[in-house]
């Protein structure tokens, strides 16, 4: 007996703000049981994909897989010694698709000192242009004679 299983062909696509991570670890796990019928069997359960089962993503930040449809969370790790921090995205695959998982890139770009009147008060770490916005908004709070420092 023949049984053909109705796996879905996943590629997870894994970058950050420079491109491409390669060697990332990408687990997933059904969010719900699948159910389906094949051969005139009936199979139930869920599907697990487990990162460190693989060598990871590719040079361009690709790993494919087979997946029964469902809803799945998938986790990017990625490798030893990286700044970027792992990164979950919850999908519903219903089909051949891929799965884009954007890493955050922990690179600092600017160190400030904030200070009032010779007291340091706060220490902000921009890593992206949202806490560049931050950053404006509490500089333009500062009591006069307040003083912010790019260190």
């Amino acid at each position: 007996m023949d049984i053909t299983f109705p796996f879905k062909t996943v590629t997870v696509h894994v970058q950050d703000s420079t491109g491409a991570v390669s060697s990332a670890k990408v687990d997933a796990g059904s969010e719900s049981q699948t159910s389906f019928t094949a051969g005139g069997i009936q199979f139930t359960g869920r599907t697990t994909l487990i990162g460190n089962l693989s060598s990871g993503t590719d040079q361009n930040g690709d790993l494919s897989a087979l997946l029964f449809a469902g809803d799945y969370i998938f986790d990017a790790t990625p490798p030893t010694g990286s700044n970027d921090s792992t990164t979950a995205t919850s999908a519903s695959v219903t089909s051949d698709t891929t799965i884009n998982i954007p890493c955050i890139d922990c690179h600092c770009h600017h160190i400030y000192v904030l200070q009032c009147t010779g007291e340091t008060k706060v220490i902000l770490i921009v890593v992206s242009e949202v806490t560049l916005a931050l950053v404006a908004v509490v500089l333009s709070l500062l009591p006069v004679g307040g003083v912010a420092s790019n260190i």
